[in-house]
């Protein structure tokens, strides 16, 4: 390879013999610290060796073979924190190794067991000196000055001295081994690096795209891959612009019929022959309360459950292979809403004419259906008002004629002595026949609305004692939940009204059964809610939705206008009643009236419980 192309292989090996520069002096640094962190460690260690020789040589008696006292020791080893404390009462005036082993040998039996081992070694290594015994003790070894042969040998236990020591030989051998092993990585790596770079120019080769000799490798393939992309880039432009040509001229007709099913407010479901889902839009993702990724690939029955009336509608498309005719159907979807749904359902046919699923055209019609109602309920309450109006002057001048007569027989019979006891009964059925007639000129007439600032608290508290005091609700219990003082623009003698007659709805619920009713306070930003609950036998189904028709009643006796005056009068107040039952579960009855200057008129207080006194 010539000159230049050399060049890029210059720089790879001065590359890694820099990296193995840095490598080998970062082991060598490290090497430093730990041999130095070792020495500072041993000085200090060999500083308080010398500290303890000096302080107990201080409370030795002066005698041909010294010993410590017990006391002494004691107090020598705590305070030095020593391991051990030896005196050897031998030394060899001999310097010749030989007669120093062999006198060694003689003496040694007054070390302890632990010593013995080392006691050469301890020995040799000259006096004011430190020597590791095992694990992390240290021997220091020092004459007794005014003895002619004694020795003074002081143990301790330094865990960080014998951790610097361990460390430092085992990083010298592994730093022995990295840079053996470097020397070898470096062998490998500088031979096998370009092969690569060999290998790329040989396949350019055989391509067609020879790369000049005459540039560095890299360069050379680095040019050649630059005019590679931008060719690439190039054709990549023209299919990108053959392609945009196709799909302008094939118009993506799936995707528009997507978003135009996603679009349409009606609800629609697809299903192929063998009853699968293929596709289910977003109208009727709301209505079935379903998710539109879920649906897919399951079946219809599962979608809508086994024996649902969609789903049976859905299975005679199926079976027969065609449409059918539009009705409306009313349906309790999975979050227990009841609806009213237009359907109707369509074959789907191929190109040939071949039948390829069946469709399902939903709408719903809960909103329709309510408007409906509300104007035949507005409609009959027009007729009530024009009978009721004719009627109600000549009722209540009956009524008054008979209980003129009435008046007039019992005293006519009082002066006679004669006691007919079904004359109080007669007064009972005229009081009554006359309390019936004012209930119905009082929902039939117009109601005049009177808005005060009411503390609704005190409102609901007033009506709960009224219930409290009548003899029939003594087995039912009445309790209060709030957590603030809520203070609404309402007229309270129609709002205590239309209360009185909802939690009279709940208190027969239980049949003169013992129960509890409770009324819940709460509010929110702009709103706040009263809430009637009891446990009794709830509503049915059948009979939820037509709870608020005038006249209709499922009790016998009842006159059908108590929940229809109360949401007259809740509507009158800009509010809402709605209701929520189970049979043999309980009914839920939520007034919900709008809240005006929330943050002047909230007063924290404790949860506060009203209960009948037994």
């Amino acid at each position: 390879m010539n000159h230049k192309g050399n060049k890029f292989e210059s720089k790879v090996h001065l590359g890694l013999l820099v990296i193995i520069f840095v490598l080998v002096f970062l082991n060598f640094i490290s090497n430093l610290i730990i041999y130095r962190s070792r020495s500072a460690r041993r000085e200090i260690l060999i500083s308080s060796m010398q500290s303890a020789t000096v302080a107990i040589r201080q409370v030795l008696p002066s005698a041909a073979k010294p010993s410590l006292s017990a006391y002494d020791k004691a107090k020598s080893l705590r305070a030095y924190r020593l391991n051990s404390i030896h005196i050897f009462n031998a030394q060899s005036k001999d310097q010749i190794p030989d007669n120093q082993h062999n006198w060694l040998g003689t003496e040694s039996h007054q070390l302890p067991p632990k010593i013995i081992n080392l006691a050469e070694r301890l020995l040799k290594s000259g006096f004011q000196t430190l020597e590791r015994g095992s694990g992390d003790e240290y021997f220091f070894i020092s004459p007794i000055v005014g003895t002619q042969r004694s020795l003074l040998i002081l143990s301790r236990k330094d865990p960080e001295l014998a951790y610097l020591d361990d460390g430092h030989r085992t990083i010298v051998v592994i730093g022995i081994v990295v840079n053996i092993v470097l020397v070898i990585f470096y062998l490998l790596l500088s031979r096998t690096i370009f092969v690569p770079f060999r290998k790329l120019k040989q396949e350019a080769r055989q391509a067609g795209r020879p790369i000049d000799d005459n540039n560095d490798d890299v360069h050379a393939l680095i040019e050649e891959y630059r005019n590679v992309i931008s060719e690439l880039k190039e054709k990549e432009q023209q299919l990108l612009r053959l392609n945009e040509g196709i799909r302008l001229k094939a118009d993506s007709l799936e995707q528009f019929n997507k978003y135009l099913l996603q679009s349409i407010r009606s609800g629609i479901v697809t299903i192929d022959l063998d009853g699968n889902v293929m596709m289910v839009n977003r109208a009727a993702a709301d209505i079935l309360d379903v998710a539109i990724d879920d649906c897919p690939g399951k079946t219809y029955r599962t979608l809508l459950s086994e024996d649902s009336t969609l789903a049976n509608i859905l299975a005679q498309s199926l079976d027969c292979l065609q449409g059918t005719e539009y009705k409306e159907i009313d349906v309790t979807t999975h979050d227990e809403r009841y609806l009213t749904l237009g359907v109707s359902t369509s074959i789907i046919n191929g190109g040939n004419g071949q039948p390829l699923g069946v469709s399902m055209l939903l709408n719903d019609l809960s909103e329709i259906t309510q408007l409906r109602s509300e104007l035949e309920t507005k409609e009959r309450l027009a007729v009530l008002g024009e009978m009721t109006g004719g009627l109600a002057h000549q009722l209540r001048n009956s009524m008054g004629a008979i209980s003129g007569y009435l008046t007039l027989l019992k005293r006519r019979m009082g002066k006679r002595n004669i006691h007919e006891e079904s004359i109080p009964a007669l007064f009972a059925e005229v009081s009554e026949a006359q309390d019936l007639v004012e209930r119905f000129l009082q929902f039939a007439r117009p109601l005049q609305i009177y808005k005060t600032p009411e503390l609704v608290n005190n409102l609901v508290s007033d009506v709960i004692k009224s219930f409290e005091a009548r003899e029939d609700c003594v087995s039912v219990r009445f309790s209060i939940i709030t957590d603030c003082q809520l203070t609404a623009d309402i007229d309270a003698l129609l709002l205590k009204q239309a209360l009185t007659n909802i939690i009279e709805n709940a208190v027969l619920s239980y049949d003169s059964a013992e129960g509890e009713v409770t009324i819940e306070i709460a509010h929110s930003d702009q709103d706040m809610t009263i809430s009637v609950a009891d446990k009794g036998s709830g509503i049915s189904a059948e009979n939820l939705g037509r709870i608020f028709t005038p006249f209709f009643s499922s009790r016998a006796g009842g006159t059908g206008l108590g929940l229809p005056l109360a949401r007259k009068i809740v509507n009158l107040h800009g509010g809402r009643l709605s209701v929520s039952s189970k049979p043999d579960v309980g009914t839920v009855f939520l007034i919900t009236l709008p809240l005006i200057h929330l943050e002047n008129n909230l007063k924290q207080q404790p949860i506060s419980h009203i209960q009948t006194i037994s």
